[in-house]
């Protein structure tokens, strides 16, 4: 999405900014961000309390948002993984093994074989009191040895067995929200929007209405002006909501 119609619409259409004058490029750029973060967590299934202008069902949420679903192959060290910084939620994770071709040397083994192919083995991620019961069980097929399992602690997960070798995780990350630049203009004599510079957000163009409604509810938030944030509340709903 162009990050400076972004700009322009919020400002213009919703908050009024030639009788205000208070959404700076600034402004923005801090409430593009958390409303960014906002619309995340709302297709994600929290609203925070909010009442946003229209609600998507989970199946469709999770096309909106599957471009953000990122593979990260890493190596465990120690039976830990780091989350990456852009990390906000969990999709799967796996243990990388190489394939075992039946051929202990390469002697007499057939060209076509591929001893290089890598297999991806499901891990369970797994709550602390489940993870611990599994950690101590005596049934064969579901220690921790034969069926490898995760849990998060803080910024890392948790493997068991510890010499998992290598893991894939696949997580959605947080989208880039967009950030709008500024140039001097000798004409106007001011700062305006540099499109070289600026930086468009990841969301689409169907994703502006609920940015413009969530970073609305924080600027009315912000400056105190209440009537503005009824105002948005009301003009959002869609009819029959």
């Amino acid at each position: 999405m162009d990050i400076i119609s972004l700009y322009e619409d919020w400002a213009r259409d919703a908050v009024n900014k030639d009788e205000n004058g208070s959404a700076s490029y600034e402004m923005f750029n801090r409430l593009v961000k958390r409303a960014s973060d906002r619309l995340l967590n709302y297709l994600t299934g929290g609203t925070d309390g909010q009442a946003p202008p229209f609600v998507y069902s989970t199946e469709k949420a999770k096309g909106f948002i599957s471009y953000l679903i990122t593979p990260l192959k890493q190596q465990v060290v120690d039976g830990l993984m780091a989350k990456p910084d852009d990390y906000y939620s969990f999709e799967n994770l796996f243990k990388m093994e190489l394939k075992d071709n039946g051929c202990e040397d390469q002697t007499g083994c057939d060209e076509d074989d591929n001893s290089n192919e890598i297999i991806y083995k499901p891990v369970e991620l797994l709550d602390g009191q489940q993870f611990n019961i599994r950690a101590s069980t005596n049934i064969e097929l579901l220690k921790p040895k034969n069926k490898p399992i995760a849990k998060e602690v803080g910024l890392n997960f948790e493997f068991l067995p510890l010499d998992i070798g290598n893991a894939k995780l696949e997580y959605v990350r947080y989208p880039i929200a967009g950030t709008v630049n500024s140039i001097y203009n000798a004409t106007y004599n001011d700062q305006i929007a540099d499109p070289v510079t600026s930086i468009d957000s990841e969301w689409g163009d169907w994703a502006k209405e609920l940015l413009i409604f969530f970073m609305t509810d924080a600027f009315a938030n912000n400056t105190n002006q209440q009537s503005l944030k009824q105002n948005n509340i009301l003009t959002s709903q869609l009819p029959g909501k």
